[in-house]
């Protein structure tokens, strides 16, 4: 079979493995949380918000502390999924949910849909979750004896920055239906779930 070579890309049936050093020790420019996000970026160059891969597995072996100033040792393992049935897969329950609201609509009135949910994954499957209720919206408005002026996706990405604030990010995206004139109603219906508090004087 063939061997593993470090620092090279090797081929198997179920995928593609490359090898990459790290440091021995790294030394951190300032002390933080273990495997904080800061950490993280430092030591195995694993940026939260906007990584190519689905996830880490990561180690190092001066593990008994909670908060270190260096690295030691690290080793981890990021990995990515691109089979087309998996990436599918994810987008697939969203886009359902979207088809099993439209149906909660009754004839002869109007509604307007907000889907809000979590969002974890790298930047191309997250967008083609969006394609996929945009695709559906395309399809089903049309239903007869009902009007969906506007659906509104809201996408929520919980997360950690620096040594380990937590932090939310909100994409809200419109889609509304030109024909039925569903600018109006994005004019004049709120998008956003959180929004900031308004500073009193």
């Amino acid at each position: 079979s063939q061997g593993l070579q470090p620092y090279k890309q090797c081929e198997f049936h179920w995928g593609t493995v490359s090898f990459k050093p790290l440091p021995v020790s790294t030394v951190l420019q300032e002390e933080t949380r273990l495997y904080s996000p800061y950490f993280l970026e430092e030591v195995f160059n694993w940026r939260t918000q906007y990584d190519d891969f689905d996830g880490i597995c990561a180690v190092v072996e001066n593990s008994g502390s909670i908060r270190v100033s260096r690295a030691e040792l690290p080793f981890c393992l990021k990995w990515k999924v691109d089979a087309e049935k998996s990436i599918e897969g994810k987008a697939r329950p969203i886009a359902a949910q979207l088809a099993k609201a439209l149906t909660q609509i009754p004839t002869g009135e109007a509604g307007i849909i907000y889907m809000a949910y979590e969002d974890g994954h790298r930047g191309s499957v997250a967008d083609l979750r969006t394609k996929k209720i945009m695709d559906l919206f395309g399809s089903f408005y049309h239903r007869r004896g009902i009007v969906i002026p506007m659906v509104v996706v809201n996408r929520l990405y919980p997360n950690a920055i620096a040594e380990g604030r937590p932090d939310l990010i909100e994409s809200a995206i419109p889609i509304i239906d030109k024909d039925d004139d569903g600018s109006t109603w994005l004019s004049s219906m709120p998008s956003l779930v959180f929004t900031p508090r308004p500073k009193y004087l």
